[in-house]
C-alpha cells in the first residue's frame, strides 16, 4: 500500500486524534497556569557567572 500511495505522490498522514471527552478550555487554563519561563528546565548560568563561582 504504500509504494502505491508513494507511486501517486500521495501520503496517509491523517490529523491527530482528540479524545472526545477533551475539554479545550481546561487545557488553556492548565497550560497557563503551569506555565514555566525556563521551560521545564532549569536555566543554565552564563560563561560569567561560572568564571566568578569558580575562582570566587
Amino acid at each position: 500500500m504504500y509504494r502505491l500511495l508513494h507511486r501517486l505522490k500521495q501520503s496517509n498522514l491523517v490529523p491527530r486524534p482528540k479524545h472526545p471527552d477533551s475539554d479545550p478550555d481546561t487545557q488553556a487554563a492548565f497550560i497557563k497556569k503551569s506555565a514555566d519561563p525556563t521551560g521545564g528546565r532549569a536555566a543554565r548560568p552564563s560563561l560569567v557567572s561560572r568564571a566568578t563561582m569558580v575562582s570566587g
